[in-house]
Parts: structure tokens; sequence; C-alpha cells
């Protein structure tokens, strides 16, 4: 197979495989690690969905508080399993906290602080 020069005279092979002159693509970045969300609200029964752009080990009470970003003052707390009482709800307060995790996902309840006037 002979090769053939494009309109920009590039050479190429009949089979379109091979440009000469041109850079190679470049690699794909690598993927964006998600982790899973779902929180409960106060008064609503269906839960919200959505996702946090970090691994699961990496999440923090920060993460989870900017990306629900509700107005108000609320209590987080997470399912969990506790080694002596099984599954459980687990509150954290600091912004630091590392969020636990539930099949690898984050599972929360969010409740209005009511102890705030």
């Amino acid at each position: 197979i002979s090769p053939t020069k494009t309109q920009a005279g590039h050479t190429t092979s009949l089979a379109g495989r091979h440009i000469i002159g041109q850079e190679s693509p470049k690699p794909a970045p690598p993927p964006v690690a998600l982790t899973t969300v779902v929180y409960y609200m106060d008064q609503v029964d269906t839960p919200f969905k959505t996702a946090i752009q970090k691994k699961p080990d990496m999440l923090n009470l920060r993460d989870f508080k900017d990306t629900v970003d509700r107005p108000g003052i609320f209590r987080y707390h997470f399912k969990t399993v506790d080694p002596e009482f099984g599954t459980v709800k687990e509150e954290l307060t600091l912004d630091g906290d590392r969020l636990p995790l539930w099949d690898g996902k984050v599972v929360a309840w969010i409740e209005e602080d009511a102890s705030i006037v």
C-alpha cells in the first residue's frame, strides 16, 4: 500500500492508521474518583442521592457539608457498624471527621438542630 498526501501535506497510509508529522494522541486523564452519597432530611421519606468527587477513604464532614449546602444549623448522623452494637447511626461534629462508609457509600441523616434557638 503506497502512502498518500493529505491537503495539509502530511503523509498517511491508505488505511488511515499513521500520520507522519503529527503528535501522538495524549493519554486520557485518569478517571475521577466518585463516592455515592445518599442522605435523608427531616420529614422527607425519600432520600436524596448525589456524589462527591473524592475517594471514599478521603471524605470528611466538611466535604459532606459543602456538597449538601443547606441553610440552617444541622446535626449529621452516618450509618456505620459498631463492633459491640452492630448497625448504628454515628453523629459527627468536627469538620475534619472522616465519614464512615456503608458498602462503599455514604449513608447519612441530616437533622435540624432544635437545641439552637
